[in-house]
């Protein structure tokens, strides 16, 4: 872990704690400490105050990548694998406190309501709520095709979906699995990677098709349009295919998907966090800390970027 010079460069170079590409990323602790995993199947915790980190190993049998990472209450973790497993992590202590199972193929993301609950979605084409204290699923759909993002905001109970059909499906979960509250029709001409919704339900999502689409994702949206604009993200190909991840920030006025931050307003790239890099890299997901105002991405070459907004 090194330090870099402050202006458009990292704040922080996070090296050493992967040998290959990191899937997934988060903050803990008012961003002070970041956790994130990869294609080299361990979870690395990283002290961000200090400038040292430690790795938990072993998490799943066969040793799996770990593709998707939320974080709960205080120090707790969940964890998900490209093998269908998902467990739930003390990041304190290191120790492994339940494993959870239904997925039958490799999880893509997880997204926490509450100190207790988060949501799942798969290869298998299944989203699923899960109850910590619970080692099965309490709600669960079955879809056709592979998920590979879903969102579900605690105070209207309603969870987003999408995945390799690009079409976003909201559900109430609540209610019957079978219930699909309403379909966003998508204008992504590929799949979509990743959805990201505010408390006002404005949506964007990310998809191969390298662009950004905003979206009024209410039930019943008082415009005649949902649409809201679309951004050219025009990012260099994405060979590997990577499920690249976008979020709103800043109050909702910026979003940051792949290397770059957008302006919502004007559409239009204010920054290119990789810029400046000695080397080229290709961002796969980020994570935003609102206490700090920093912005955590992890890339394709095992290393990760802190920047300060």
């Amino acid at each position: 872990m090194s330090l870099i010079p402050a202006g458009s460069s990292p704040l922080l170079e996070l090296s050493r704690g992967h040998q290959s590409a990191v899937l997934a990323c988060k903050f803990l602790n008012s961003g002070n400490t970041a956790v994130s995993s990869g294609l080299d199947a361990h979870l690395s915790v990283w002290d961000l105050q200090n400038l040292r980190h430690y790795e938990i190993e072993h998490l799943f049998r066969q040793n799996p990548a770990i593709t998707a990472l939320t974080t709960l209450d205080g120090p707790l973790l969940v964890a998900g694998a490209s093998n269908s497993q998902i467990a739930l992590v003390d990041l304190e202590t290191g120790q492994k406190l339940r494993n959870y199972t239904g997925h039958t193929r490799a999880v893509n993301q997880i997204y926490s309501i509450s100190k207790d609950k988060f949501v799942s979605v798969g290869d298998d084409g299944s989203a699923k709520l899960w109850d910590t204290h619970q080692k099965k699923p309490v709600w669960e759909v079955a879809t056709e095709f592979p998920l590979f993002t879903a969102v579900a905001p605690a105070h209207n109970h309603t969870m987003y979906t999408s995945g390799l059909d690009p079409t976003i499906t909201a559900y109430d979960i609540r209610q019957s699995p079978n219930h699909e509250l309403f379909n966003l029709e998508s204008q992504h001409v590929d799949s979509v990677t990743s959805i990201d919704i505010t408390l006002g339900l404005k949506m964007c999502s990310f998809g191969f098709d390298n662009e950004i689409h905003i979206q009024d994702a209410k039930q019943s949206p008082t415009r005649e349009s949902r649409n809201l604009g679309i951004i050219d993200a025009s990012f260099d190909d994405n060979a590997n295919k990577f499920l690249i991840r976008n979020q709103f920030i800043n109050d909702d006025q910026h979003i940051i998907c792949g290397n770059s931050l957008f302006d919502v307003t004007s559409k239009q790239r204010v920054v290119d966090f990789t810029a400046e890099l000695d080397k080229q890299v290709s961002v796969i997901d980020n994570n935003y800390d609102r206490d700090s105002k920093k912005v955590i991405m992890s890339a394709d070459n095992g290393s990760l970027y802190v920047y300060q907004m």
